[in-house]
């Protein structure tokens, strides 16, 4: 079949349906995100969490499009200079960096007034500002690009500057749409969504692009520390600290194998279990591990031994995935895997060891939605860097995507007011730490 290029595609009811599958596909994952966020923005910065705003649109009609607030009231209609705005609050800024304060878009998208990918929506201010830049020639050649398009929630310029880190420039927004408008089509849209998928997905995983400190895998062991409390699952001291020293364990172990290759960890988790110094693991961690698995049972050692020395088998057997369905499985078993050893042991207190159990079931649940997501975001770099075989493209996310999702059922813990400060202030103080 023919494919459809420029307007023949961002006129075309495929695009349409494609948008509307994609938004489709967001809403379970993206209306707990933005939830929490909103929670987040009352919390640390005493605002009204979502904000709406004029913006131009197709044929220049006006309309309201929906953000989360990551700026203050005064400057809600000034147009933003790209993510690197200073006007941005701390949980702002990396709102942005992440481009989550994007997400409320989909009711735009659902209402025929934007869509997933094209040329980026302005404030009228700026749209008028551009247009007295340009030429008469120019003029007429970007309101005609911009007048077959829906605005997008991804577009080429914001991709590149995002790429970059630069700021916008009128010259090369207005080259981007024309550009846009000439060459868009289902492979060209797909290639952009997978790539800024890449990219939000390397600023989850590390703000400033180095990579992050011990104390800052303990981030997750906090997390769950107050899940638990909040489901009154009341984990020991003893158990909250042993998160926290698995979790850097597991993540440094991880990172041995995806950026330096090796293949067998059984040496590298003998020297952590015996407290001895070995190459890619802080002296302080190879400590801190070994004297705490001294206070735990051998049945226990045993099974925390067999789990960290299981991070290679999983990465050989990825690699060894020969099609997106058998990757998401692979994913899915390494997550029930690694969440068996941080459950809680069920105690003897009848309504204790049934609130343990239930978020026992809930970590099982979050592992495997979050190592899926992770597969599919990280499929294109996984695949340049040797790591998987399975070639990166649009379905073969969706279908990573879909698989992990099956098990979302059980993932949004009771949360009260008390809670949502707790949770407010693990993640402002990993904002900070990565400033």
């Amino acid at each position: 079949m023919r494919e459809l290029i420029g307007a023949a595609w961002t006129q075309s009811p495929q695009k349409r349906l494609m948008d509307v599958c994609l938004a489709s596909s967001l809403l379970p994952v993206g209306a707990p995100l933005v939830l929490g966020a909103a929670a987040l923005i009352k919390t640390v910065d005493d605002c009204s969490p979502i904000y709406s705003s004029d913006r131009v649109g197709e044929n220049e009609t006006p309309f309201t499009m929906y953000k989360l607030r990551t700026m203050p009231h005064e400057t809600e209609h000034v147009a933003s200079v790209g993510i690197h705005d200073t006007r941005a609050s701390k949980l702002g800024g990396v709102l942005r960096k992440l481009r989550l304060d994007e997400v409320p878009q989909v009711v735009n998208i659902y209402r025929d007034e934007m869509s997933v990918v094209g040329p980026r929506p302005i404030v009228p201010s700026e749209y008028e500002a551009i247009m007295d830049a340009l030429s008469p020639a120019e003029q007429r050649e970007w309101r005609q690009a911009r007048s077959q398009c829906r605005p997008g929630i991804l577009d080429i310029f914001g991709y590149r500057a995002y790429k970059s880190g630069g700021n916008i420039v009128t010259t090369e927004r207005v080259a981007a749409d024309i550009e846009y408008a000439h060459t868009a089509s289902f492979n060209n849209d797909a290639r952009l969504i997978l790539g800024s998928f890449g990219l939000f997905s390397a600023a989850f995983r590390n703000t400033n692009n180095s990579r992050p400190a011990i104390h800052e895998y303990r981030r997750g062991a906090t997390t769950l520390t107050v899940v638990a409390q909040a489901m009154h699952a009341s984990p020991s001291p003893e158990e909250q600290r042993m998160w926290g020293v698995v979790f850097s364990a597991v993540r440094v172990l991880d990172n041995l194998v995806d950026e330096q290759g090796v293949t067998n960890l059984i040496d590298t988790a003998n020297a952590l279990f015996e407290g001895s110094p070995t190459a890619g693991v802080p002296s302080e961690l190879s400590h801190e591990f070994a004297q705490l698995m001294r206070s735990q049972s051998e049945a226990r050692q045993i099974e925390i031994f067999a789990g960290i020395t299981s991070i290679s088998r999983f990465a050989a057997a990825k690699h060894a995935a020969q099609n997106p369905a058998e990757l998401a499985q692979i994913a899915l078993e390494e997550a029930r895997f690694f969440a068996k050893f941080l459950e809680l042991p069920l105690t003897v207190n009848a309504e204790t060891q049934k609130q343990r159990a239930r978020f026992n079931s809930w970590l099982s649940s979050v592992a495997q939605i979050g190592e899926a997501l992770d597969a599919a975001i990280d499929l294109r770099e996984d695949y340049n860097a040797g790591r998987v075989i399975v070639r990166p493209s649009l379905a073969s996310s969706m279908r990573i995507m879909r698989e992990g999702l099956m098990h979302r059922r059980g993932v949004v813990p009771p949360v009260n007011w008390q809670t949502t400060k707790m949770l407010a202030s693990c993640i402002t103080a990993t904002i900070a730490d990565r400033q």
